[in-house]
């Protein structure tokens, strides 16, 4: 007789990696003027994102852009590393799809500062005509 009955973790392991493998949050981005310099303190902030193993972080033509899913990404740490790295003259935006809440969060940079909006995905949506 087994000391210890593993089935029931078996299974509680197989949803958690299941959970683990969905995309619940969508990242994308671009800025510009930008320089390859950046990419290391942006990649750097973005390190503790979870569930998105291919590069997501991609620097061409002076445009910094950020095409990212999986299921955690640290949203305050990147727009600090973005606000600490782009100019002034800078301009672009960062949408953060929340599909779990169903919410866009929409970083707007503008003058050096983010402006920061949230709204369902639903008006999102009615407001493109899908």
């Amino acid at each position: 007789m087994p000391f210890c009955d593993h089935s029931g973790l078996r299974d509680a392991t197989r949803g958690i990696l299941l959970y683990m493998t969905q995309t619940l949050v969508k990242v994308y981005a671009d800025f510009s003027p930008a320089n390859a310099s950046m990419l290391g303190p942006v990649g750097e902030a973005g390190q503790r994102a979870v569930g998105h193993d291919a590069p997501w972080l991609f620097y061409e033509d002076d445009r910094l852009r950020i095409s990212w899913e999986g299921v955690y990404f640290p949203l305050e740490d990147v727009l600090h590393a973005l606000a600490g790295t782009l100019g002034k003259k800078a301009e672009g935006q960062l949408d953060y799809l929340d599909l779990e809440n169903w919410r866009l969060t929409r970083c707007v940079l503008r003058t050096g500062a983010f402006h920061v909006s949230r709204r369902s995905l639903n008006q999102v949506l009615e407001y493109s005509g899908h």
